[in-house]
């Protein structure tokens, strides 16, 4: 199958992960080269790097804050 390429679009592989800063480390200690730290996202905590083929890639640990805002309220 030809791989067609579109200029100017480009698409992220996301990894999920239950533990991003663990998986994080686990990679860096493998040689992985990452070119954002974990930070918070609106979709939670993640990082993000290049793998060998050139590909935009991030772990995930996908966060509902909306959740947590509603626990909190409760406590209140």
């Amino acid at each position: 199958m030809e791989k067609t390429y579109i200029p100017g679009i480009t698409a992220k592989i996301t990894i999920p992960t239950s533990d991003c800063i663990k998986k994080y480390c686990e990679m860096k200690s493998l040689g992985i080269n990452f070119i954002k730290a974990p930070a918070y996202s609106p979709r939670g905590l993640s990082a993000d790097f290049i793998d060998a083929f050139g590909n935009e890639c991030s772990i995930l640990e996908e966060r509902n804050y909306q959740s947590s805002y509603a626990f909190c309220d409760e406590i209140r």
